[in-house]
């Protein structure tokens, strides 16, 4: 049934090859995603954070550009607020609801074939999903769901680990919290004002064969301040556990 959906979005949407679509499923992706092992205190976590791949993206691009055809009134700020009405914005919202079960199944894989790999048994499993339109009718960019007694986890960096929390359920914070810790430098700049041996000092004691010259805009230097994040998010969430980096993978593509 997904194999057929996406098919169908291929072709009358992207007028794509779809067999490029398919075989993305499983992989990681470039940028700030990444393949985590990191320990609490009840057990040892794997974390993977993966998306849409391609196939998300080139669908954003698809209906933006069938925005601004067809709901554009003039350049600049009023040019991005352009919208779909009535039969594009139903499609719309059906290739949204496609990418997160994309970015599901994805992820799912991942964890399998690691966990079969490693020959490890699963003692439970949960999701925290962010840049996504929820069944409550918000649009969470750079944000999660954090109802009352929901499970969430907020990664911080890659050195100083991950919180896992549990939902307040704050209605002045949309019953949301924030999805990670955010950028402090942007890419550029991480690049331009980062050193390697500061990146490989704050690694120190963490596995990883990712720490290069290719991925020195993750640095953990690059994202803000864990301590003033774990202040921040007290109103939308209880932390119950500060997960430890053990090993940590971020593919630079």
């Amino acid at each position: 049934e997904f194999i057929e959906k996406t098919k169908k979005i291929c072709k009358d949407i992207l007028k794509d090859n779809f067999v490029n679509h398919v075989n993305k499923i499983g992989s990681l992706g470039g940028g700030n995603h990444f393949i985590s092992l990191e320990k609490g205190s009840t057990g040892t976590y794997l974390i993977i954070h993966s998306g849409s791949r391609n196939i998300g993206l080139k669908l954003a691009i698809h209906y933006q550009d069938l925005a601004i055809t067809k709901n554009c009134y003039g350049e600049g700020e009023l040019k991005q607020r352009s919208f779909l009405t009535d039969k594009d914005a139903q499609a719309y919202l059906a290739c949204a609801e496609y990418c997160q079960e994309y970015a599901k199944l994805n992820r799912k894989i991942m964890a399998h074939d690691i966990m079969v790999g490693m020959r490890w048994k699963a003692e439970d499993e949960f999701e925290t999903v962010h840049n996504y339109i929820g069944n409550d009718r918000i649009i969470r960019k750079g944000a999660i769901s954090c109802y009352k007694h929901e499970k969430v986890l907020i990664p911080l960096n890659m050195a100083e680990g991950s919180l896992i929390c549990i939902g307040k359920g704050n209605p002045d914070w949309n019953n949301s919290a924030p999805h990670g810790a955010g950028r402090a430098l942007s890419r550029m700049q991480a690049k331009d004002q980062l050193t390697m041996q500061e990146y490989k000092k704050q690694m120190s004691g963490i596995f990883s064969s990712c720490i290069s010259t290719a991925t020195l805009d993750e640095a953990p230097m690059a994202y803000k301040n864990s301590t003033e994040i774990i202040k921040a998010i007290e109103p939308a969430a209880e932390i119950i556990d500060h997960l430890k980096p053990l090993y940590n993978f971020k593919a630079k593509e």
